[in-house]
């Protein structure tokens, strides 16, 4: 079965107060399950990998892994509009062009 487009793995394993903006517990075994359920099981092998404490994706790993995984994310949907509006080639030909690639 294909995996359909789903939430990134930072999308699931980072939460935050509404009104506080503070991190919120993430239980790994949530995690884990939502992307089981999704068919996604290259995220899960990603995930059973972050340490956990009491059962709680660490926070004090997070600070590195989470910003890595939100610079990466970001990256991809850049791709993924890029290709959608159909810019991702002509921009890629104009900086080629320019000796930029």
């Amino acid at each position: 079965m294909p995996v359909a487009y789903g939430p990134e793995i930072s999308d699931l394993s980072c939460r935050l107060s509404s009104q506080t903006l503070e991190r919120l517990p993430v239980r790994k075994a949530d995690v884990i399950e939502q992307f089981c359920r999704r068919g996604n099981h290259t995220a899960v092998q990603i995930v059973q990998q972050i340490p956990a404490r009491d059962g709680l994706l660490d926070d004090r790993r997070w600070s590195v892994t989470g910003q890595g995984a939100y610079n990466i994310q970001r990256l991809s949907e850049e791709f993924i509009t890029g290709t959608h509006t159909g810019v991702a080639r002509p921009t890629a030909g104009s900086m080629r062009a320019a000796g930029a690639l």
